[in-house]
């Protein structure tokens, strides 16, 4: 085989191939995949009834024997599981290839391998048995096919599989093993009582002795709950479970605030209320589970809910009060013993970290190994294989070996020198594993090498050993840059080294020449030197200026080089600042190439005023329309900042930007909104941090899907009157006015008798002529003005001749 081709060549190979296409290689891994009935992921159930899926190879083989497309598929199938780090993608394309070879070995080593890194769907499982089934003649053969029903029963709950097992079983007049059977129906009776009808008809037409009969009946009631229930029974059974099928198919989890306890909690507590025995409920609760983590088996709150329900605990997520009593312990003993799918807690979280493992899941299978009595060596032959199905979730591979240091402490003696050396071995294989697979992107808080220190200093009392480990982390570059790192220091010398060592912490930090937080730091060191230094000291310690962040000496490097790789060892790539593409790079000289011209320093004053706001936004863009990748976070304290929320959703992958929203008086709303590079990384981050306590107070976290917004900074423009038309006049502001107060005069006055044959005082026919335009502009005009007098009798063109004889 080609060992240097590439994925996308054999992804190439498999489309030219095969009849399906393959799996994108940008496709997103954290998909839900379905691994119910109803499952759209993978192969449908359609195709995989169907024979030509497995058969035998044609007979068109070239001269070697061998067509040049099985040796395409052979080569695929080796690259395929050398694979170092396979992910679902992977191993779904692996199935498909192992069943085009139709090669029974191949076929098998593909099933361990899918096995081992994930939950094998239905459909594949039915293609796995149709395999065997071609090859199934003798008693031992058969035998070995049983197993191998069983095996795929264990896996996930899967009506078509079992539609499929059932089948085969009646078709084969099987019945010599009853206990399949009484797995089976105890898992899958509930929901399809043909199936018992089937085993009923079977028993009849085998023509048992009564004695076999009465075994096979005694088994059968043993294990299955509803193998003789009335039809009244079953009927209030169906009806609960269709309807609970009906809710579920139509359950919107972004309708519900992302409640998942919505989806099974009504159901579980109308199974309780039925009047059926405690075995029927008990086993109605299981299915209702069972079906909710097969649609959504992703969602480690669902699993969570699970266990916590076989764990007599509050479907919460909250621990409830445990009943000592036998009668709440036979209860838990009987919801954990029927069916091939065993609802221990144990085995649903092992199920749960095999299907989709996550942070809480992680910790829940640690801690239930713990309480089981696993030894440190099954624990980490446990964790192993979790390690290596997680190593591309850098964030969970942190916290899981964290939880395992920290069971490591519980587990062993530290105080033996033996027991401690095998932490300390374990601490220190810990970090080089993580350094080695993500070098300075993993724990940059130094938070395993913190907890070596304090396991050091408190629990091994060696304060020697633990300042060789706080001397290594400040050793690595940009650890000096950081404060808290020297403060976390300091408070560890201070407890176990005494004051004065604190001290000197304290003033090597106060040494350095740039540092963030370096205020804190400073408050620290005064306190110390307040209540244990002398005056000298005292005034030493307040003389000293406490070191500037380095943005404010010069331009920030990037991180790469702020916190590069935490091996010296390693060549760890530098990272590409991020550039704006709107705006072009200042070309900035090296430090080593003198400036041509010397700038001139600026006051303080000035420097001050240059210092840009504080800006409470951020590059978030308004959008109508639902942001699949975008959350919108609220109830948040008013304390809360933008690192805070950085760090608590950092862990759901890829953070693009983070916005607190303010007031206008700069006062915080409460509310925040962050932006992944995935919508399956804000699905993650819905899921695991919706409820989530930050300072006491319990937040809301959903996909933002923000309502239109009125634009701002644009009121709407005024709705004008048409502009009003008014006649134009040509007499002269002058005479209106005066034409105004004498007509004041005329109202108040008894008009003077003027002689008919009075000519016009300027002898102007033409004015005579016009004496009624005169009037209505004059009119029209005093009108506008507003100072006319109430309406009075209609003046003659004589009374007017009369005005203008003055």
């Amino acid at each position: 085989m080609d060992c240097d081709q590439s994925e996308e060549e054999v992804q190439l190979k498999i489309a030219a191939a095969g009849e399906s296409a393959p799996i994108p290689a940008d496709a997103d891994d954290n998909q839900t995949i379905e691994i119910s009935s109803d499952s759209s992921n993978g192969p449908s159930d359609s195709d995989s009834d169907s024979d030509d899926d497995v058969g035998i190879i044609d007979d068109d083989t070239d001269e070697d024997g061998e067509s040049p497309e099985e040796q395409d598929f052979e080569d695929t199938f080796e690259f395929l599981m050398t694979k170092p780090d396979k992910e679902f993608r992977h191993l779904v394309q692996l199935s498909e290839v192992a069943f085009k070879l139709n090669d029974l070995e191949k076929i098998d080593l593909m099933v361990v391998e899918f096995e081992k890194l994930a939950v094998i769907p239905g459909n594949i499982w039915i293609k796995y048995l149709k395999a065997w089934l071609v090859v199934t003649q003798t008693d031992e053969e058969r035998r070995q096919f049983e197993d191998k029903c069983a095996k795929s029963l264990r896996s996930s709950y899967s009506i078509p599989l079992a539609e499929f097992i059932v089948d085969e079983l009646v078709k084969l007049q099987k019945i010599e093993n009853p206990l399949l059977w009484a797995n089976l129906l105890a898992d899958y009776g509930l929901e399809r009582p043909d199936f018992i009808q089937k085993l009923h008809s079977l028993i009849k037409a085998a023509n048992l002795t009564e004695e076999e009969s009465t075994k096979i009946n005694e088994q059968m009631q043993k294990h299955c709950p509803t193998w003789a229930s009335p039809p009244e029974q079953v009927e209030i059974i169906i009806n609960l479970i269709k309807s609970f099928i009906k809710h579920i198919e139509a359950f919107k989890p972004q309708y519900n605030n992302w409640n998942w306890a919505k989806v099974h909690s009504p159901f579980v507590e109308k199974a309780d209320e039925l009047p059926l025995n405690d075995g029927i409920q008990d086993g109605l609760c299981k299915l209702i589970f069972e079906r909710c983590v097969a649609k959504f088996p992703t969602v480690d709150a669902v699993w969570m809910d699970y266990i916590h329900f076989v764990e007599n605990e509050n479907t919460d997520g909250e621990a409830g009060s445990k009943n000592p009593s036998e009668q709440v312990s036979t209860k838990k003993t009987a919801r954990c013993s029927w069916g091939y799918l065993k609802a221990s807690p144990l085995d649903l979280a092992r199920r749960a970290v095999k299907c989709h493992p996550s942070i809480r899941t992680n910790h829940k299978f640690l801690n239930l190994m713990e309480r089981s009595g696993y030894t440190p060596a099954q624990v980490e032959s446990e964790l192993k294989l979790l390690l290596a199905r997680i190593q591309p979730e850098m964030n969970m591979t942190v916290e899981l070996h964290l939880d395992y240091l920290a069971y490591l402490l519980r587990a062993k003696n530290v105080g033996e020198e033996e027991q401690a050396n095998q932490v300390r071995a374990a601490f220190q294989s810990s970090w080089d594993i993580l350094s080695d697979l993500y070098g300075d992107q993993a724990d940059t808080s130094y938070e395993m090498l913190q907890l070596w220190a304090h396991v050091e200093y408190c629990l091994m009392a060696s304060p020697a050993k633990a300042v060789e480990i706080w001397r290594q982390i400040m050793g690595y570059p940009g650890s000096s840059y950081r404060g808290q790192l020297w403060m976390s220091y300091a408070q560890m010398e201070c407890e176990y080294n005494g004051v004065q060592s604190a001290l000197v912490v304290l003033r090597e930090a106060m040494g350095q020449p740039a540092m963030e937080d370096a205020h804190l730091v400073q408050e620290l060191y005064r306190r110390y030197e307040r209540i244990h230094g002398t005056y000298e000291t005292i005034a030493e310690c307040q003389s000293q200026k406490a070191p500037e962040p380095e943005w404010h000496t010069s331009r920030r490097r990037p991180r790469a080089e702020i916190y590069p790789a935490h091996r010296p060892k390693q060549q760890q790539q530098p990272r590409q600042p991020q550039v704006n593409p709107s705006k072009k790079p200042k070309k900035t000289p090296p430090e080593a190439t003198p400036t041509p011209t010397a700038a001139p320093a600026r006051s303080p004053v000035a420097a001050e005023a240059k210092q840009p706001k504080p800006q409470f936004g951020s590059n978030f863009k308004y959008s109508t329309n639902m942001e699949t990748n975008k959350i919108f976070v609220k109830n948040l304290p008013s304390d809360c900042t933008k690192e805070q929320l950085t760090g608590i959703f950092k862990p759901f992958g890829t953070i693009k930007d983070v916005r607190l929203v303010f007031k206008f008086n700069k006062q915080f709303k409460g509310i925040a909104y962050i932006e992944y590079e995935l919508p399956s990384e804000a699905q993650k981050a819905v899921t695991q941090r919706d409820g989530f306590s930050i300072g006491g107070q319990k937040i809301n976290v959903a996909i933002s899907n923000p309502p239109p917004k009125p634009p701002l900074n644009n009121p709407p423009a005024l709705q004008s009157a048409p502009k009003r038309r008014v006649a134009t006049s040509l007499i002269p502001t002058t005479l209106v006015r005066q034409e105004a107060k004498r007509r004041k005069q005329l109202d108040v006055e008894p008009e003077k008798s003027v002689p008919a044959d009075c000519p016009p005082a300027n002898g102007d026919s033409d004015q005579s002529r016009n004496g009624n335009n005169v009037s209505s502009a004059i009119e029209s005009t005093s009108a506008d003005a507003a100072v006319a007098p109430p309406a009075t009798a209609p003046k003659s063109n004589d009374d007017f001749r009369k005005l203008f004889s003055i």
